[in-house]
């Protein structure tokens, strides 16, 4: 009845918990969407306005580096705020401001611009004074690329602080995301990389997963129009990095499908992934000696997304005629494949990549998903014998110890096949294993769940029964007896023998544990040497 009291207890306390996070989350959704205060103010709040009258003239010049040069001319109206100043977003371009022709504003790649051309994206920021109402302003922009030609400029004047807060607003949800892809990238690497050191696992699959998961973190990240506000001083090594992340980006993630899968498709992953990293090996030595530019030599990368898209689409219909059981992994590729489509799709059509977080989300659902899979899958490998599923020895300290209160009464029974060497000498150690793995079965399909059955080490098996008495234990070594005989007499061609031995906690009141194991081991010896005596005298 203690028993039952504690379990009801628990399961109330439990119960109590959910119910009062439920009402939690219940009570925020209201408060967030519905509890407003009311302000009134009589001051001008800092804000902006959008220029929308301003002419657009497109000239040619052939010291530009595409030849052409946008030249935009509007005339600074009244201004509501006291620190007021000129902004607007261009990207691998070029510019200058004039005011009545005085210039007051450049930006370049810089003569000590070391390697790139491009000065990437950048907000211009030009600040304004009462005294400019009135005057003309005139920008020429000169794009560094022709992809970025007909790319419009919003020009906007006004506060710089509500520019950045209503861009941080709209950025938002891809920085969260994006640092989440980095902040399990790392997490993934450090653990995976802890449990090689550890000898838990051989597998490289979460490495390479992490790997892969920091770079589209970085990818999208430094691909958003806040981040230059952040890295003012480092706007040209954001738009760098960002297509650095794109080009080695698909290595990582073809590494890993090669990990998780299973079928005949190895080689083509893998030459595939050699033909990715020459092609960004190609790509960064051309942007070091000045022969092409990363954003030039950008759709030769995704012609690689292509091919690469085209060899996970390959690998996914084999898992399918296979009927191979890589769901995990097939639904992965489904998700890439359609969110890498989207992506290129966007990009052409609107020109930038920025805000598109379709991908992302479906990639953090997914590692999400598989960073618990895998730490509870090599957790439970640490604790659980390959081939026969149960249980091993390193479980059975822990078990005793911290699962068991020392007042409750436990059974342990030992168990051990008999005549396994005759079986491997004679047919072979393969015909053993299936003899310990159909055995292992049997104890699984006899014991109820409640009990700890585990693989002590070859041939032998430990059994702790909880609430244990001299009869239970009796039904249990009655219940594997018939389990196995139902199992000779049905044809088997390896039949199955087994000695069995086992000691109550109540027959030896004041020992350890280990000692009622080592009590249950002599009894299991025992009743194996009687066996033997038995087939001799046959």
């Amino acid at each position: 009845m203690k028993q039952k009291s504690q379990f009801n207890l628990k399961s109330i306390t439990l119960a109590a918990y959910f119910a009062t996070t439920l009402l939690f989350v219940a009570f925020t959704v209201y408060m967030t969407a519905f509890k407003n205060n009311t302000v009134y103010s009589d001051r001008n709040i800092a804000s902006y306005k959008t220029v929308n009258n301003y002419t657009e003239q497109e000239i040619k010049d052939e010291s530009a580096p595409i030849g052409v040069r946008k030249e935009y001319r509007f005339e600074i109206g009244d201004m509501d705020n006291s620190e007021s100043c000129l902004m607007f977003y261009i990207v691998h371009s070029y510019a200058e401001v004039r005011l009545d022709g005085e210039l007051i504003y450049r930006l370049t790649a810089g003569d000590n611009a070391g390697i790139g051309n491009s000065p990437s994206s950048n907000w211009v920021v030009v600040p304004l004074y009462r005294s400019d109402v009135g005057r003309t302003v005139t920008v020429t922009v000169t794009p560094v690329y022709k992809s970025v030609l007909n790319r419009g400029v919003a020009f906007e004047i006004g506060s710089r602080y509500a520019v950045f807060m209503q861009r941080l607003k709209t950025d938002l949800p891809q920085i969260i995301l994006s640092s989440l892809c980095i902040i399990m990238g790392i997490l993934l690497i450090i653990v995976q990389l802890c449990f090689i050191a550890n000898k838990r696992t051989s597998s490289f699959d979460m490495l390479y997963f992490g790997i892969f998961s920091l770079l589209v973190g970085i990818w999208r990240i430094t691909d958003t129009r806040f981040s230059p506000v952040i890295f003012e001083k480092s706007t040209a090594a954001l738009g760098y990095i960002t297509l650095a992340a794109l080009f080695i980006m698909p290595i990582p993630l073809l590494l890993f499908v090669d990990e998780r899968h299973t079928g005949k498709c190895h080689i083509l992953l893998r030459i595939t992934a050699i033909a990715n990293s020459f092609v960004a090996f190609a790509a960064f030595i051309g942007q070091i000696t000045g022969i092409a530019d990363l954003r030039e030599t950008l759709p030769v990368c995704h012609i690689m997304i292509i091919a690469d898209i085209a060899v996970l689409v390959v690998i996914f219909l084999y898992n399918i005629r296979k009927r191979k059981k890589e769901i995990n992994t097939n639904i992965f590729i489904i998700l890439l494949i359609l969110c890498c489509i989207t992506d290129l799709v966007y990009f052409y059509f609107k020109g930038t990549s920025s805000g598109l977080i379709f991908t992302t989300v479906a990639f953090i659902i997914y590692t999400l998903y598989l960073f618990t899979e895998k730490i509870l899958n090599i957790n439970k490998k640490a604790y659980v014998d390959v081939k026969t599923k149960l249980y091993n020895k390193a479980r059975w300290d822990e078990y005793i110890k911290e699962k068991i209160p020392e007042s409750e009464p436990i059974g342990v029974m030992m168990l051990d096949l008999n005549g396994l060497k005759h079986t491997n000498d004679t047919y072979g150690h393969k015909a053993g294993d299936k003899m310990i793995v159909k055995f292992s079965e049997i104890l699984r399909n006899t014991f109820d769940s409640g009990e700890f059955v585990c693989r002590w080490g070859g041939d032998e098996f430990a059994v702790v029964i909880r609430n244990a008495d001299f009869q239970k234990m009796e039904q249990y070594n009655l219940d594997i007896h018939r389990a196995v005989e139902d199992y000779n007499s049905s044809g088997a061609r390896y039949p199955i023998y087994f000695a069995c031995g086992y000691a109550l906690s109540s027959e030896f009141p004041g020992i350890s544990r280990n000692e009622l194991l080592t009590k249950a081991d002599e009894r299991m010896y025992s009743n194996k040497q009687k066996w033997y005596d038995k087939q001799t005298n046959i």
